[in-house]
């Protein structure tokens, strides 16, 4: 996970924990309250993997097939 990712995820165990509210989450990461709510969903549903960036580890939509790319070099 990645620093951003790491920090959503102490913030949001905090608010679960009642330590913060949803609020003081928001303006913690930069967010708004709607969007901690939605993470905050996600986040009791899938865990801590529901915060990582869904993309991650995929191919690009707009890459180059292999055998142009190989034409290209």
């Amino acid at each position: 996970m990645s620093d951003k990712e790491l920090k959503r995820l102490s913030v949001l165990q905090e608010i679960c924990d009642q330590r913060i509210t949803q609020s003081q989450a928001a303006q913690l990461l930069h967010i708004s309250e709607r969007q901690i709510r939605r993470l905050l969903q996600k986040y009791k549903a899938q865990g801590p993997a529901a915060l990582a960036h869904a993309g991650r580890g995929q191919i690009s939509n707009s890459r180059l097939p292999e055998e142009l790319r190989l034409k290209c070099l």
